[in-house]
């Protein structure tokens, strides 16, 4: 299966900016815009989105150039990395979460992911073998045959 991924725009936290809630600054809109005119040529079945509002806002975005109803999930499996996870508990659910959409899709299907860094970096690592720095709203193209299977970013 096609997996496009997409780390969320810019947000306050990425900025350093004191705000009560970490949601994305006018530049992290304006990226998540930019994405959104990328990906309106792209036939999506569904999306995972982590539920952090950042993520979320960035999909609101994204969806505002998809003429399909699309099937939308949140998963908990996608939220950041806490101070507190280890790396090996993070890939654990990275690997679940893999491993749940090769369940659910037929390799002929496109899924969208909304995530942050950390979930982003080791999906490439399991997938592609390179897990470097991911940058606001950049998009990671993937093909996911097996657990450990390759593409192009």
């Amino acid at each position: 299966m096609k997996l496009i991924i997409v780390r969320h725009g810019e947000s306050t936290r990425n900025a350093k900016i004191s705000a009560p809630k970490n949601s994305l600054t006018n530049k992290g809109t304006k990226q998540a815009k930019k994405i959104s005119e990328i990906l309106k040529k792209e036939k999506i079945d569904a999306i995972y989105c982590s539920s952090v509002l950042r993520c979320q806002q960035t999909l609101n975005i994204i969806l505002e150039n998809q003429i399909n109803h699309l099937n939308i999930n949140f998963s908990f499996l996608l939220a950041p990395k806490k101070k507190s996870e280890s790396l090996q508990s993070l890939t654990k659910r990275i690997i679940l979460f893999l491993n749940d959409l090769q369940n659910e899709y037929c390799e002929n299907d496109t899924v969208l992911i909304i995530s942050h860094q950390y979930p982003i970096r080791m999906i490439n690592q399991i997938i592609i073998g390179d897990s470097k720095k991911v940058e606001n709203c950049s998009v990671c193209y993937l093909t996911l045959n097996n657990p450990a299977t390759s593409s192009v970013c």
